[in-house]
């Protein structure tokens, strides 16, 4: 037993070290989107989608991409320099539909799994897997009643965004 606590506990604190630094981050760099037009977009979406669960919209710099954070209070985080237009509208929504959907929680389930069976390597490989999975659920849940224009600026869109991440992610390792 005390070979299985020891191997749970070291991806643990890994996991557990790095939100809390995360986090830490995202409280001192980060800044509210004041933006009435990024505001009120997401409050239409929201009633859009029926999600009357409170949230932020926040600005932070070094985050790689547009993402959703927080089990118990979620905020939506956008890298820094903004998103505009119909790229935010995507996003937004994507996001949004990733809560409606609990995939935070589906995630910190599948960690928890992960940590239990930490010995097994098919299970971190099911964990990015179902990571994966859930990503293009998440898509396909966006794009339904998108024509078929709106869906190909939507792929741009995630496409912009990923270079976007890559280059972030370049800038910081350098």
């Amino acid at each position: 037993p005390w070979l299985w606590l020891s191997g749970a506990a070291v991806p643990a604190l890994w996991h557990g070290i790095g939100y809390l630094r995360f986090r830490d981050h995202v409280r001192r760099w980060g800044r509210p989107v004041t933006d009435p037009a990024a505001v009120d977009m997401l409050e239409a979406l929201r009633a859009e989608l029926g999600i009357a669960a409170p949230g932020e919209l926040v600005e932070c710099p070094g985050v790689a991409g547009p993402m959703m954070t927080g089990l118990l209070r979620p905020t939506i985080l956008l890298p820094a320099g903004g998103v505009d237009g119909e790229a935010l509208w995507f996003i937004l929504r994507h996001e949004l539909t990733h809560f409606r959907r609990r995939d935070i929680g589906y995630k910190l389930l599948l960690l928890c799994a992960a940590l239990v069976h930490w010995f097994n390597p098919l299970v971190w490989i099911m964990l990015r897997a179902a990571e994966g999975d859930m990503e293009r659920a998440c898509d396909d849940d966006v794009v339904k009643g998108l024509s078929r224009e709106q869906r190909g600026r939507y792929g741009q869109t995630i496409v912009d965004a990923l270079r976007q991440e890559r280059k972030t992610r370049k800038e910081a390792a350098e």
